[in-house]
C-alpha cells in the first residue's frame, strides 16, 4: 500500500517548522533552504507528477515563510523537477552524489532567483548580497539535500513507499 501524503507532510512540516526556528547565517540574512531540500529530493527519487506537487507545496510555504511574492519560489521548484525529470533519463541523479550537486546547485539559484524578482518588484537588495549568499547556500544546500534525501528514504522505506536494497537486507541480517 502507498503511504505518500504522510511521508509528504512530516517532511514538508518539519522542514517548514525548522526552517521557521532555525536562525540565519551569522553573517548573513538567508536560512538553509529545508523546504527546497525537501523538494530536491522528491525530484531526484520520484515520477514526474509527486515531484511537481511536492515543489509546487514546498515554493508556497517557502514563499509564505520569506516574505517573497507568491509563487516565486513555487514556480522555481516545479521548472527544477522538471529539469531534474529530464536529466534522469541521460544521467543518474538519484544518488548521494546526485542529492549533493542538486543541492549545492539549486539552492543558490532559487537564492538569486528570489533576489532578481524581489528587485524587479521594487526591492532595494545590493548585488552583493545574493551573490555572497549563493557562496553560503552551495554548501548548505548539498547538506540540506543530504539530510532530506536521508530522512525521506527512512520514512518512505518505513511507509513501504520504497523497496530495500539488497544492501539494505544483508545488513539487516
Amino acid at each position: 500500500m502507498m503511504t505518500n501524503l504522510p511521508v509528504v507532510v512530516m517532511l514538508l512540516g518539519t522542514a517548514a517548522a525548522l526552517q521557521c526556528v532555525l536562525p540565519a547565517f551569522p553573517f548573513h540574512p538567508l536560512k538553509v533552504p529545508l523546504l527546497a531540500a525537501v523538494a530536491f529530493y522528491y525530484a531526484l527519487e520520484r515520477p514526474l507528477l509527486p515531484a511537481v506537487v511536492v515543489a509546487l507545496w514546498a515554493g508556497i510555504l517557502t514563499d509564505a515563510l520569506g516574505g517573497v511574492s507568491p509563487g516565486t519560489s513555487a514556480v522555481f521548484l516545479a521548472l527544477m523537477a522538471l529539469i531534474m525529470a529530464g536529466l534522469r533519463e541521460v544521467m543518474p541523479l538519484s544518488s548521494w552524489g546526485g542529492a549533493v550537486l542538486v543541492g549545492a546547485v539549486g539552492a543558490p539559484l532559487l537564492a538569486l532567483w528570489q533576489a532578481l524578482l524581489l528587485r524587479r518588484n521594487g526591492a532595494i537588495i545590493p548585488v552583493s548580497l545574493p551573490l555572497t549568499g549563493a557562496l553560503l547556500l552551495a554548501p548548505g544546500g548539498a547538506l540540506a539535500t543530504v539530510v532530506a534525501r536521508s530522512a525521506g528514504r527512512y520514512l518512505d522505506l518505513r511507509a513501504g513507499n520504497l523497496t530495500p536494497s539488497k544492501e539494505v537486507e544483508s545488513d539487516a541480517g
